[in-house]
Parts: structure tokens; sequence; C-alpha cells
């Protein structure tokens, strides 16, 4: 019984030390999908202020454009070239545009994993709880040291019924035995249902005394 509780023991301490490892595993993927997470916002509100100033500039392209379409030279070689620029900016928004939402669907990505290991974490380490509290349980069990027992046959009189009835009074050891006064032996030979006569004769508490060494 002791030997599968030590083995038990020991067992539940492995698999505290692994889920103690599998959750530190855990919070470092978190931080760095977090630092990643970081990252991506960060190059998101970059990719925004480049696609702020394309929107800028190809306003201000168009408005050029307008101007010399007004003044009534669209054959105007500049006003070919503007347009160019124009397209250019307006490739380059819908670049950035493009590129903004694939960072967005990442971010969305990483957040999700982010919930799922704290969810995983809060799993780990609820198991482990239950391994040290059920560690705890048994390492209060193994702790427990029986009540030291002496053989109480070896006094004359005293047979197997006699010890088994005197254990269930608590009467466990020769010391015990030995320490009885005359009220003692009297009530404790009205719960054996004997006469106290009877254990005067046999001198129990002389034995005892002698067999435990205190005569």
């Amino acid at each position: 019984m002791l030997s599968r509780k030590e083995g038990e023991l020991g067992k539940l301490t492995i698999e505290r030390g692994l889920f103690q490892g599998r959750i530190a595993e855990r919070d470092a993927r978190i931080r760095e999908l977090e630092a990643r997470i970081e990252q991506l916002g960060d190059a998101d509100r970059h990719i925004t202020d480049i696609e702020t100033k394309a929107r800028r500039e190809r306003e201000r392209l168009e408005a050029r454009i307008a101007e010399m379409e007004t003044a009534s030279r669209p054959d105007d070689p500049r006003v070919t070239d503007i347009e160019a620029e124009r397209k250019a900016a307006t490739e380059r928004i819908s670049g950035l545009e493009a590129l903004r939402k694939q960072d967005a669907e990442r971010i969305a990505e990483l957040e999700a994993q982010c919930r799922t290991d704290a969810s995983r974490i809060a799993e780990l380490e609820q198991a482990s709880r239950r391994a040290a509290e059920r560690a705890e349980e048994l390492e209060e069990t193994l702790a427990w040291q029986p009540e030291p027992e002496d053989d109480l046959k070896r006094i004359q009189g005293v047979g197997p019924a006699f010890e088994r009835r005197l254990k269930a009074l608590g009467v466990r050891t020769l010391a015990q035995l030995a320490s009885w006064t005359p009220e003692q032996i009297d009530d404790i030979a009205r719960q054996l249902k004997v006469q106290p006569a009877r254990i005067l004769r046999n001198d129990w508490v002389g034995s005892a005394k002698r067999l435990a060494g205190r005569d």
C-alpha cells in the first residue's frame, strides 16, 4: 500500500513538472505572438501613413490635371506625365490596401492563437493544481507514521484475545502497561471483564516493567 502511494506520488510529481514546463512553453509562445502582433500593428500604422501620403499625392496630381485641362491644354505633355504619376499612385494605394488587409488577417489569426493558447494554459494550470493537491495528500499520507506497538503476549497471562482487547482500549505498548496505577488496573479489569486479582496474580505490571527495561 505504501509503496503504491510512493509510486503514485512520484508519478504526480513528474506530471506536475511536465505541466509546469508546458505552461512555461505556452507563456513563451503567447509572448512571442503578442510581440508579433505588436510588430504587425506597427507595420500597419506605417502602411497607413504611406497610404495617406499616396492619397494626398494622387489628389494633388488630379487637381493639377484638372487645372491643365481647364486651361485648354489637354495635349500638354505634362498632362500625360502627371496622369502616369496619378495612375502609379493609384496602383501604389491599391497595393498598400491589399498589404494592410493581409496584415489585418494575420493579426486576427495571431490573436485567435493567443486566445487558444491562453485557454490551454488555463486548462494546464487547473490540471497542475489538481496534481499538486493530490501530491500534497499523498505526502501527508506518507508522512503519517502508525503508533508503535509491542507484543503484549510476552506478558504471562496475556493471550491473543486479551492482547486484541487491550489494544482496542488503547493499551498498545509495554511502557503503557508498566505505568498502570491500582485504579487503572481496576478500570482495565472491569473493561476486560476479569477480576483485578488475576492481573495482580500474573503480575502484568511487573512483567511489563521488566520487558520494557524499566525495572
